[in-house]
């Protein structure tokens, strides 16, 4: 997959979690969506650093 696929990728998963996040009420889902984000992010900041 070309770096540009996959930052798309990555973006388009993104904003499909954080509207999710914001109507999760149940503390182990508003968790593990938080987390799932933070990891997406992270790798979307390394493949800036480290293309």
């Amino acid at each position: 997959m070309a770096e540009s696929d996959r930052a798309k990728e990555l973006a388009l998963e993104l904003d499909e979690l954080k509207p999710l996040h914001r109507i999760a009420t149940r503390p182990r889902v508003l968790s593990l969506i938080a987390s799932e984000i933070r990891n997406i992010e992270k790798r979307s900041n390394d493949d800036k650093i480290h293309p």
